[in-house]
């Protein structure tokens, strides 16, 4: 049986798959999303993208979509909100 997935897991699994230090998260009391990135460690950074809905399969994919291609180049991410790579936070 097939497991139904929000486009937010499978962002992540996405993300997972690629080897990506990224990953997506919704906060209850805040409707934007929030990116994390996985550091040495456990440690985590995170920064919420005002304006990327949690609520919105489109935003989700334009994150996802920049994310891998920063994994890929292996350079920063730079956030659409003009936030730097969570490395410089």
């Amino acid at each position: 049986m097939a497991t139904i997935q929000s486009p937010m897991q499978r962002c992540n699994a996405v993300l997972r798959a690629f080897g990506a230090r990224y990953r997506l998260r919704e906060h209850r009391r805040s409707p934007w999303i929030t990116v994390y990135q996985l550091g040495e460690g456990g440690k985590t950074r995170e920064h919420t993208v005002k304006g990327y809905a949690a609520a919105d399969p489109e935003a989700i994919e334009n994150l996802q979509d920049l994310l891998i291609e920063a994994t890929r180049s292996g350079k920063p991410a730079v956030l659409p909100d003009g936030q730097e790579d969570l490395d410089a936070a």
